[in-house]
């Protein structure tokens, strides 16, 4: 947790996060990018600019088997982009594990969030997304997914979603092979 907006956030949510976020990199192997780190950043951004370009991707021994946040997706704007240029850089069957605050669905927590997104400990904050629905579609297969509730006033912090989600091989990932969700189960997403 490496966001600066983090630091204003209630105490509850910082505990909840660092209690989510443990163990999260446990029987990680090979090359981690941990989006807490300030070295994370430009890569992330120069993968962004890379699949925004539609260019290769990194030779395999290049790409990432983990990439991990804990509440770092929430200075990224573009939530898609940032996930789509993660997908560029992470290995085949790679995986991202996160802990981010996650939107309350329907349209009353809409309301809600966004009138709380006033509030001086998440103001320049990107929170009222449905972060786990943004992953699936920028191309990675949840394979688990956990919502946690945090007592705090700050509505837009109150519900986490914790998740692990893994890239699997698609058509436009460019390198050419045709797996996915649906064609390994069947043809049923």
């Amino acid at each position: 947790m490496t966001s600066p907006a983090v630091a204003r956030w209630p105490a509850s949510v910082r505990v909840a996060l660092a209690r989510a976020g443990e163990g999260m990199a446990v029987g990680a192997s090979g090359r981690v990018l941990d989006l807490g780190e300030p070295a994370a950043r430009a890569v992330v951004q120069d993968a962004v600019r890379a699949a925004r370009r539609a260019e290769p991707r990194p030779a395999p021994d290049e790409r990432y088997d983990l990439v991990l946040s804990v509440a770092d997706l929430v200075d990224h704007a573009d939530l898609f982009g940032t996930l789509r240029g993660i997908v560029h850089v992470l290995a085949d069957d790679g995986e991202v594990r996160f802990v981010e605050p996650s939107a309350e669905p329907g349209l009353a927590a809409l309301a809600a969030a966004s009138l709380a997104s006033a509030h001086p400990a998440v103001r320049g904050c990107h929170l009222h997304r449905d972060v786990p629905g943004t992953v699936r579609a920028a191309g990675l297969d949840i394979a688990a997914l956990d919502h946690r509730h945090v007592a705090t006033a700050v509505w837009p912090l109150r519900r986490l979603a914790r998740g692990r989600a893994v890239h699997t091989l698609r058509l436009d990932d460019g390198d050419g092979a045709a797996r996915s969700g649906a064609a390994r189960n069947g043809g049923s997403p």
